[in-house]
Formats: C-alpha cells, structure tokens, sequence
C-alpha cells in the first residue's frame, strides 16, 4: 500500500520560501530522534553536522535512526 498525500503547501522557513506536505508541517520534532536524545542538549556533532547542511540548503531532515541515540531518561 501507498501513501498519496493530497495536498502541499509552501510556507518561509528561516526566511526562505520552502514547499512541504501538509500532513508532516510543523512534525519535524514528533519524528526526530535528536530531541529525545540526552547527547542532544550537550552537544551533539552529528546533530550540528546535520543543522548545518540543513540551514546551508533551506532543507529540515529529521533523525530516524542514529548509532549514538540514548534515550533522555536512561541518563
């Protein structure tokens, strides 16, 4: 089975006009694993590596799986 979304929108992110479907606008933390992470507030370089790329291409890429990923209350 696919999934056909049905409706895009565009919308400015960081001041740049970008497209996006409208069933995953405003999900990027409910999906990426960084903000469940306890490396994450620390300081984690894969996660600046990727908002780096990020902002340099007006992109979001939420983390689905990462080697280093420890939940915040296994602490």
């Amino acid at each position: 089975m696919t999934y056909e979304p049905s409706k895009y929108e565009r919308y400015i992110h960081h001041g740049i006009e970008v497209g996006v479907r409208s069933d995953l606008l405003g999900k990027h933390r409910d999906y990426c694993l960084c903000y469940k992470c306890k490396w994450f507030k620390p300081s984690c370089q894969r996660a600046e590596a990727i908002f780096a790329f990020d902002k340099k291409y007006h992109i979001v890429t939420p983390v689905f799986e990462c080697p280093d990923f420890k939940e915040e209350r296994e602490a």
